[in-house]
């Protein structure tokens, strides 16, 4: 076994590559006390238990939420399924995000202009859309997907 830490932003993608790193470090080390027989057997405690595979509908993002419980969907969605919603009659992927307090009094679901976009949460606080990916489209900052939005005139 080896304990890390979670950085508050890293991704469910980018803690499998640490992991994955951290996993070939303690092999390294383990194996060969394994074969030397220095090694000794920790027998696993509680139940084993097994995850569903995550769905698409799992990944909706409900703006009614928290800003943190939307931000850890979007976290823990990334890469796969990715994280999603409807706005204004659009669909969206949000990749990468940012926690914002205290913004605002408008309704959840809301996406604020600005430097960088924000989409309002049903606790008051807000998530910064940093990275997005509009369905058939490729990755984009979330300030370009919204000056594209405001430019064709859906958010006015």
């Amino acid at each position: 076994q080896v304990s890390t830490h979670i950085a508050p932003d890293e991704s469910a993608g980018e803690l499998l590559g640490r992991l994955t790193e951290l996993s070939k470090t303690l092999l390294s080390q383990e194996l060969p006390k394994i074969y030397s027989g220095m090694s000794h057997e920790e027998v696993q405690s509680g139940k084993d238990s097994q995850a569903p595979k995550l769905s698409r509908d799992d990944a909706r993002i409900d703006t009614g939420k928290p800003a943190l419980a939307i931000h850890n969907l979007i976290r823990a969605m990334n890469p796969e399924p990715v994280a999603w919603l409807k706005y204004k009659g659009e669909s969206f992927r949000i990749l990468e995000s940012r926690v914002q307090n205290a913004i605002q009094t408008e309704e959840p679901g809301q996406i604020l202009g600005g430097k960088t976009p924000v989409m309002v949460c049903g606790d008051g606080h807000g998530i910064e859309l940093i990275k997005v990916q509009p369905f058939g489209k490729k990755v984009m900052s979330g300030a370009d997907w919204f000056r594209g939005q405001t430019d064709l005139g859906r958010f006015r």
